[in-house]
């Protein structure tokens, strides 16, 4: 028997280059569920989607749509605030309507390490202020995974979490994907750390940026979530995935932070049968 490979193809829901992603369907007519994919990275235009591609595959290989989006980061024009967070939102509302095939009633949201905040926070839009970036959702999700995420900005600017990247003889930690665009790197003034890059200031600074957007700050959504973090990851500490109040919280012995972008590592499959249970309830 001859296998139906999935159909993947590129979608752009605006004008700016990082305005796009790949939408994966798998055989069939649907509708399906749907996966909205989203990147970690430190929020910086060096690291792009293609460090979930492999993410993506696994799931739609389990019978669901995945949209892996990219959005406009730190180090391009229009990324950090409010751009990040817009196109964020953007691409989550562009579900509902960019493919027949798709249900855009049954959606849950998973990102990594930056990722996991900008997904989690996508799944608090609801609960957002009018003035807010993101606020007024077309679709909501029905559940969100967070993968080794960022879910405290305000501890993360404390820490100055990505400060390393305004070093230009650092080296990548193991296992972290390369980036794929290193020329943005070039000059990036990280120094206080990428998350007061991403908000335009410290957490003293622009404390209501920061309540708007980590979520371990932001009012309870009631949408259902999983935290999932390893208990050997040096790069960002399971704090940061307990400190959200919202999640069940899975922490995966052995694992670090890169672990889990594998498809065959368990603490993947923690995720993914969640991902796949919520979207069958």
């Amino acid at each position: 028997m001859s296998i139906v490979e999935p159909t993947v193809r590129t979608v752009h829901y605006g004008q700016p280059p990082s305005q796009t992603g790949e939408l994966y369907l798998p055989p069939g007519t649907g509708p399906f569920p749907v996966v909205v994919l989203l990147h970690g990275g430190h929020w910086a235009a060096a690291f792009d989607r293609g460090q979930l591609t492999e993410l993506a595959g696994d799931l739609v290989s389990h019978g669901v749509a995945v949209w892996n989006a990219e959005y406009r980061r730190v180090g391009e024009p229009g990324g950090g605030w409010p751009g990040t967070f817009e196109d964020v939102a953007a691409a989550v509302d562009a579900v509902d309507g960019m493919d027949a095939a798709l249900d855009p009633r049954r959606v849950v949201l998973a990102g990594h390490s930056s990722g996991g905040q900008l997904a989690v926070w996508a799944a608090h839009r609801a609960t957002l202020p009018p003035e807010a970036p993101g606020s007024g959702p077309r679709v909501r999700p029905v559940g969100v995974v967070s993968l080794a995420g960022t879910l405290d900005l305000v501890a993360a600017d404390a820490a100055r979490l990505g400060a390393e990247l305004a070093d230009p003889t650092a080296t990548l930690p193991a296992g972290a994907p390369a980036p794929a665009r290193p020329e943005t790197l070039a000059g990036l003034p990280a120094e206080d750390g990428m998350v007061s890059l991403l908000l335009g200031g410290r957490y003293a600074d622009v404390p209501e940026r920061y309540g708007w957007t980590s979520p371990a700050h932001l009012a309870a959504s009631g949408v259902p979530a999983l935290a999932v973090h390893g208990d050997s990851d040096v790069l960002l500490d399971v704090s940061y995935s307990r400190a959200y109040a919202g999640a069940e919280v899975e922490i995966v012995p052995g694992a670090g932070h890169f672990d889990l972008l594998d498809p065959d590592h368990p603490g993947w499959a923690i995720a993914r049968d969640w991902i796949t249970a919520r979207l069958a309830a």
